[in-house]
């Protein structure tokens, strides 16, 4: 069964790996940010405000902060080919450069943490 990569990527640049999964839509997008999403929250760097925005039309992204989750469009077989992203797990070096370039935090909000986008 063929598995689509989905990778962060921060404003600046920076990418790192979240995972794979085999449903290559919004839902399988959607599956695999909640499955590992405290994982997330914790590696991307988020502030208590931060909200994630769930876009509706494609490309399909999940907006967290300056990060954006998305399918990167290479099937996990090219990826290990190529050579995989670095994984997210725990505080990267990657989130602090990501950081440092941009401090600035999102306004809080009582609001819930997940909003959609059309």
């Amino acid at each position: 069964m063929t598995r689509h990569e989905i990778a962060a990527r921060h404003r600046s640049g920076h990418k790192l790996l979240i995972g794979y999964t085999p449903h290559k839509s919004r839902p399988g997008l959607l599956a695999a940010v909640q499955q590992r999403s405290p994982e997330i929250i914790v590696a991307l760097g988020t502030n208590k405000g931060d909200k994630i925005i769930i876009e509706t039309q494609p490309p399909h992204c999940c907006r967290i902060g300056e990060w954006c989750i998305v399918f990167t469009g290479r099937t996990e077989a090219r990826a290990k080919r190529e050579g995989e992203l670095p994984v997210f797990t725990g505080i990267t070096r990657a989130t602090h450069r990501a950081r440092r370039l941009d401090s600035r935090a999102m306004p809080a909000s009582r609001s819930s943490p997940f909003r959609q986008t059309a």
